[in-house]
């Protein structure tokens, strides 16, 4: 069972991965958890993008290559991590993204 992180407790040691970390729902998730203290870690298939999209926030989150369907690059955005958030999504079909894959 996953343990729910307390708010109260919580400092820049603890590191979240958050999969999709740029994308609609990622950069939410992501700018939420640096609101709250936590040090995160933005996987991302374009981590160029990380500095663009958090420009305007406090805190960064750390770039990390990452792609789900690439499991080499899966275990070095985790390692470390107290959490893993998956925000990958896949709002439309577009050429070889489909919702099958």
């Amino acid at each position: 069972m996953a343990r729910q992180m307390d708010p109260d407790d919580l400092n820049t040691e603890r590191i979240v991965t958050v999969f999709g970390g740029t994308g609609f729902l990622g950069r939410r998730i992501v700018k939420r958890l640096l609101e709250r203290g936590f040090t995160v870690r933005a996987a991302s298939r374009h981590p160029a993008r990380v500095g663009p999209v958090f420009s305007s926030t406090a805190r960064m989150p750390e770039a990390v290559a990452a792609d789900i369907l690439d499991a080499s690059s899966i275990g070095s955005a985790v390692a470390g991590s107290q959490a893993i958030v998956n925000a990958v999504s896949l709002y439309i079909e577009q050429g070889a993204q489909t919702f099958e894959r």
